[in-house]
């Protein structure tokens, strides 16, 4: 009880403004992110806390909760322009953690420019490159450069061309597929044979 309950008072401290030094000086943005992702914890904690309490003490609990609750449940329309949610606009993520490992400047902002020349017949397409990333000139696939800067560049010929590119399965992620597909099928075929044919094996 003693345990649910400190796990209670540590994950709202780190979901108040009161926890903001530990926010500025510590790893916690780039692990957690956001602050209120802790009442994931507390929320889970309460539910396990009040079902381990004895049946009064759980329902008069709940009614309190659901008493300050109340003037929380009101919608509330607000009009924001469009971009206001965007916190992430110059990379994949708020803190770049899912940045590629080749990538050797981190963006500070969304390119101008979905393709750039580099030289006469070396273009850069604006995209980090991932595993299974395919690019096409003129629907003919071309090998790429990614290990300069973690972008995509690649050489063409003189002239005018349609690059394309593609983001493809690679060997792991199709095995993953594959093994979630299985899964699948072991479920309904246990599930089948414990629900449609109960008395045969």
């Amino acid at each position: 009880m003693a345990f649910l309950i400190s796990l209670i008072i540590i994950s709202l401290f780190f979901a108040l403004p009161v926890s903001a030094p530990v926010w500025q000086h510590s790893l916690l943005p780039k692990v957690v992110q956001f602050p209120w992702r802790f009442l994931s914890i507390t929320i889970f904690v309460l539910a396990v806390l009040i079902g381990r309490m004895p049946k009064k003490l759980g329902v008069i609990l709940m009614i309190i909760t659901i008493v300050f609750a109340v003037p929380f449940l009101r919608v509330v329309r607000t009009f924001h322009p469009e971009g206001f949610y965007t916190t992430n606009d110059d990379s994949t993520t708020v803190k770049n953690e899912y940045d590629n490992r080749w990538l050797t400047v981190n963006p500070v902002s969304r390119p101008d420019k979905e393709m750039v020349w580099l030289t006469p017949t070396k273009i850069q397409v604006n995209k980090m490159y991932f595993p299974g990333l395919e690019t096409f000139v003129d629907g003919v696939k071309t090998p790429i450069d990614y290990q300069t800067n973690g972008l995509v560049q690649l050489t063409v010929s003189p002239g005018s061309h349609v690059v394309t590119t593609h983001f493809t399965e690679t060997p792991v992620r199709l095995f993953a597929d594959l093994l979630t597909v299985l899964g699948i099928l072991i479920i309904f075929a246990s599930w089948f044979s414990k629900t449609v044919w109960p008395g045969k094996r």
